[in-house]
């Protein structure tokens, strides 16, 4: 069991870490986002015309996933094969006509009504049926629609793909593609990655946009096929080059994390404006984050603004968590936090962890709405169950306090644990005192030191120290003085002053390190300007003896003073031996 009034000082209440946490939320969250969006389970509808509208979209790795939401966007806009296409296109991109409909309103009935999600004529799906019952792959592929969208037959993907099946194997191109997509998603037919690839490629064999695109998908996630970046990216290119917009903007992602490119980050802005001039939301909410951050552009609140509004009335939720971060910030448009908050709310509610973290984080702060301890941590809940780990630790934490929520010690300690199995540094480093010390939990040193090793490894600077004084003194693991100044010189070297004290002392003692009086005085002298009481003593001490600095009675005295001021014993008695009485 875990004690109640500790954890409060330990790790403190949602308010209290809330600035870390959003800062460190927001510091990793634009790039989780773009390549691992969960697969839909049946795809949307999108019609086009064979090169003008497109497909889903992916990415990977860097500039943007060094900003604040790259982890989000890595996650949010990934795993997105591609749309069901309907349209009947020649070489010229115009719309063919039904063989034997001389006016072309089985087509054009069909097809705006589709668009519209109206009904059609009982006597026009019959048309559609006999034709296709005679073999006519566009009737095949166009009554396919009909059993998709539910329009002038009922809604039956079943039936759907059964039209589209014969169609593709007659080699009708887009047909050949909306059979992979059924296939990628296990929509109207069992799920075969395989099949998936296959179909897809017979279709981008053809020059199809739709089907290059989600045939790159298939290689950038290994889906049917080994991974490979770089053909991903070949297949990017060319359905991007035929205005793709959803390739666009995988494009762009390629060239932003140099996933199968070398990284560009202008090429990337290049192709994001080109899909979110086509109206894609993802090349929209990409732009307007690109501005937001002044990732490859100069920074432009206005603009950021502009393009992230876009995309979020397309009710793109990246976009719109963006927008509402515009108005609680005032950049780009007035300051405005009860917008800011109903703009969280909206990409809360379609599921964005990092949007419900901040309408939790509003409720419980009364930002933009009235305080509400209970509905705060419902939202933060939601969040921390998608595995976001700042939510994660405050849950846990306002479990421990009973703050929103009955208190449930070991429920929070669930939590705690969970966040810092996620990464999260404020509970990685909690847990290293709490098993250290063993306050609230059983002691255990070994477990203490697996914490501030991974806490040490994310760069947390005292974890580093506190890494070096455990293989120092062999506290949870074996002796091991040689890793001991490794860590010590890490910590030191980023001006944490107990690390460079220790460091001088490895170093005038040959621990782990060949002994070096210069190496010592150069790492205590660097403690001591920051006021570390010891190491002023020992830099005293090194300009009385010129032990690895030139003898100095004036610096040793000097020296001695300050430590003496701090009133450290031995330095009061030198100093007192060797000042005029």
């Amino acid at each position: 069991m875990l004690d109640k009034e500790w954890f409060k000082w330990l790790f403190g209440g949602l308010g209290a870490s809330i600035a870390v946490a959003l800062a460190v939320a927001l510091l990793s969250w634009i790039i989780s986002l773009f390549w691992k969006k969960q697969h839909q389970k049946e795809p949307s509808i999108n019609i086009s015309n064979h090169g003008k509208e497109n497909t889903g979209i992916a990415l990977n790795d860097t500039s943007l996933n060094n900003s604040p939401v790259g982890n989000i966007i890595y996650k949010f806009y990934g795993n997105i094969y591609g749309n069901i296409y309907f349209g009947f296109d020649n070489k010229n991109g115009d719309k063919k006509r039904f063989k034997g409909v001389g006016s072309g309103m089985m087509y054009g009935e069909i097809d705006s009504n589709i668009k519209n999600e109206q009904t059609i004529s009982s006597e026009t799906v019959g048309l559609c049926l006999q034709k296709a019952e005679q073999g006519d792959s566009e009737s095949q592929f166009c009554l396919g629609g009909c059993y998709w969208t539910g329009i002038g037959l009922e809604k039956n993907s079943v039936k759907a793909v059964e039209w589209w099946s014969r169609a593709a194997e007659q080699g009708y191109i887009p047909a050949q593609y909306n059979l992979g997509c059924c296939y990628i998603y296990g929509t109207g037919i069992e799920q075969n990655s395989q099949k998936a690839f296959e179909w897809f490629d017979r279709s981008a064999q053809a020059g199809f946009a739709p089907a290059q695109h989600s045939l790159g998908m298939c290689y950038k996630l290994g889906e049917g096929v080994v991974a490979d970046s770089h053909m991903a990216f070949e297949l990017f290119r060319e359905s991007a080059k035929q205005g793709c917009a959803l390739a666009q903007t995988a494009l762009g992602m390629c060239y932003s994390f140099g996933d199968g490119v070398e990284k560009n980050d202008a090429e990337a802005i290049e192709w994001f404006l080109k899909s979110a001039e086509h109206g894609d939301a993802g090349g929209q909410s990409l732009l307007g984050i690109c501005y937001y951050y002044g990732i490859g552009v100069v920074k432009n609140g206005n603009k950021a603004f502009e393009w992230t509004k876009k995309a979020a009335e397309q009710d793109d939720p990246l976009a719109q968590y963006h927008v509402g971060a515009s108005y609680r910030e005032g950049t780009g448009v007035p300051q405005d936090k009860e917008k800011a908050f109903e703009w969280y709310l909206k990409s809360a509610e379609q599921g964005l962890d990092v949007a419900q973290y901040t309408v939790g984080v509003c409720y419980y702060e009364g930002e933009g709405v009235e305080k509400n301890l209970f509905s705060g941590f419902a939202w933060v809940k939601k969040a921390a169950e998608q595995g976001h780990a700042e939510a994660e630790y405050n849950t846990g934490v306002n479990y421990h306090n009973g703050n929103g929520v009955e208190q449930n010690v070991d429920e929070g300690h669930k939590w705690i644990i969970k966040s810092a199995e996620h990464g999260f540094l404020l509970a990685q480093v909690g847990l290293v005192t709490a098993f250290s010390l063993g306050i609230g939990v059983d002691e255990n040193k070994e477990v203490a030191f697996e914490w501030c090793r991974k806490a040490a490894a994310q760069g947390h600077v005292e974890s580093q120290n506190d890494l070096g004084a455990m293989f120092y003194n062999g506290t949870g693991v074996t002796r091991d003085l040689s890793e001991a100044v490794k860590w010590y010189q890490r910590a030191a070297e980023r001006g944490f002053a107990m690390a460079q004290f220790s460091l001088g002392d490895c170093y005038d003692n040959g621990d782990g390190v060949a002994t070096d009086a210069v190496e010592a005085a150069r790492w205590y002298l660097a403690a001591a300007k920051q006021g570390h009481i010891e190491a002023q003593y020992r830099i005293a001490c090194c300009y009385e003896e010129g032990h690895g600095v030139e003898k100095d009675m004036t610096q040793a005295i000097e020296w001695y003073r300050k430590a003496a001021n701090q009133g450290f014993p031995q330095a009061v008695e030198d100093l007192s031996r060797l000042e005029p009485k």
